[in-house]
């Protein structure tokens, strides 16, 4: 496959306008504070949608995500056409390393090299707090170092992984189960700020991911995988629908 040049060029102007947007006085100020409590007020009085919430913010949650990725991956691999499981499975495994070493990058690189600190918006603002109202879960309401969301960045991870090996059914309902699963949770918990979504989860994959499947890199490494394998030569045709 050759470069990629117009996507690749747009991640890139994306990623400049959201850098750009961040130095403009009060702007994420204004973002981030409206968002908080746009998303905190999904906590309303009803205690079945709280708990709904807390669960999401809890580890059972996370194990559960994962579980439904698994199985995700594995279905998209066990219900493949004829003749092309082996390549399926190859194109998973192999944008599941590349997107494995970029999360333990950003997290050596944010955890132990930068070490942002920055409180959540649950601790600055007045909010609801899911601890509060539903405190046999335990939920994640709080964090001191806020920025970048980790779970927003498996979620990316998890969409690229997806959008990389599949086509655009598979990758819209990925989207479908991570945004309100793992993305969505910490924003109205409070756990998080927007822009640490935006500004840092997004832009920490999407700039690094963008040079791997935007460019020659995985298509030839992945060839070079079929080359060993001679069973995963078979082409995948639901790479031409939508």
């Amino acid at each position: 496959m050759a470069w990629q040049k117009k996507p690749l060029l747009f991640v890139h102007f994306l990623a400049l306008c959201l850098i750009v947007s961040w130095f403009i006085p009060s702007l994420w100020k204004i973002i981030d504070t409206h968002a908080f409590y746009f998303f905190n007020s999904l906590i309303t009085n009803n205690k079945y949608i709280q708990i709904f919430w807390a669960f999401c913010n809890t580890r059972r949650n996370d194990w559960l995500f994962d579980l439904i990725a698994f199985f995700f991956c594995f279905s998209y691999v066990l219900f493949s056409p004829k003749g092309t499981r082996q390549n399926r499975s190859i194109k998973i495994l192999l944008a599941f390393v590349f997107m494995l070493s970029i999360f333990f990058l950003n997290h050596f690189f944010f955890r132990y090299l930068m070490r942002i600190e920055r409180l959540s918006p649950s601790m600055l603002l007045d909010a609801t707090i899911l601890r509060d109202v539903v405190p046999w879960l335990r939920a994640k309401a709080m964090a001191k170092k806020s920025f970048p969301g980790g779970h927003a960045i498996t979620g990316f991870l998890f969409m690229m992984i997806i959008a990389a090996s599949t086509n655009k059914r598979w990758t819209i309902a990925a989207a479908i189960i991570t945004i309100p699963l793992l993305i969505m949770p910490r924003l109205v918990s409070g756990a998080h700020w927007l822009s640490d979504i935006v500004l840092g989860s997004f832009l920490v994959t999407a700039i690094p991911a963008s040079w791997i499947f935007y460019s020659p890199l995985f298509s030839k490494v992945l060839s070079y995988v079929q080359k060993r394998d001679p069973r995963s030569h078979q082409p995948d045709p639901s790479k031409s629908s939508s």
